[in-house]
């Protein structure tokens, strides 16, 4: 598993080094071609950034959604008997609703379940004054909506994942190809080859012990496992 923050590191290493070996009259690549790459990729990051605030924000209004759906049907099946105490057949319909939906699936279809019942049983009933079977059902929408939009911002964000490691990929090859010639054309106990062989990295990864692991956004779900999304600091494996 490849870190960005080493293969961007070591990159620009090689191209310090580049800078000072370039007196010499040997460039395997350019400073130039160096920078450029390092901009694209830093250029990437921030894309991959961008698109993962996205994806958190759509991921947190969505579950803030679902959170309300589940609040309101807890309501109608609590005070639905209550309400229809002395009716057993419209007592029955929300007597016998579910609402205990851990995943977003369970909670939405939970939510559905429970307009229907109430809307056969009393669709005039109103829980509140701004609890009504027509807000109830506006949330329902609203879930749905929130849902194609973490959709879309996922597959968004994953997009722009893959390009920024392909990039950092490249970068790293160009690093250890870069290296390998370098060792090769300037040897150990020369200043030129000490240089090198003191500042750029010899390895492809960082040590483990300073490895981080980032929280990919993702509704508080209970289910966040199957339907969220997860990276580590350089590669994310991320409705």
């Amino acid at each position: 598993m490849l870190s960005i923050r080493f293969a961007q590191r070591r990159a620009e290493r090689t191209c310090e080094t580049q800078a000072v070996l370039s007196k010499t009259g040997w460039r395997r690549k350019t400073v130039e071609e160096w920078k450029a790459d390092l901009s694209e990729l830093e250029d990437l990051k921030s894309d991959e950034g961008r698109k993962r605030v996205q994806l958190r924000h759509v991921a947190r209004r969505w579950q803030e959604t679902l959170d309300r759906i589940q609040k309101v049907m807890r309501l109608v099946k609590q005070l639905g008997k209550l309400h229809f105490d002395r009716d057993p057949a419209r007592k029955h319909l929300v007597s016998r609703l579910r609402t205990d939906g851990r995943s977003r699936t369970a909670i939405y279809d939970q939510g559905l379940a429970a307009h229907d019942a109430w809307k056969e049983a009393d669709e005039a009933w109103e829980i509140f004054e701004d609890t009504t079977l027509e807000t109830f059902a506006a949330l329902l929408k609203q879930a749905e909506t929130w849902k194609c939009k973490h959709s879309r911002k996922s597959v968004a964000w994953r997009r722009a994942v893959a390009t920024l490691m392909a990039k950092a990929r490249a970068i790293d090859a160009e690093n250890m190809a870069w290296h390998k010639v370098a060792l090769v054309r300037f040897p150990a106990g020369t200043v030129d080859g000490d240089l090198i062989r003191s500042r750029v990295p010899t390895t492809t990864r960082p040590r483990k012990s300073r490895a981080k692991r980032r929280v990919v956004p993702g509704p508080q779900a209970k289910d966040a496992a199957s339907e969220g999304v997860s990276t580590a600091a350089a590669l994310p494996s991320a409705a």
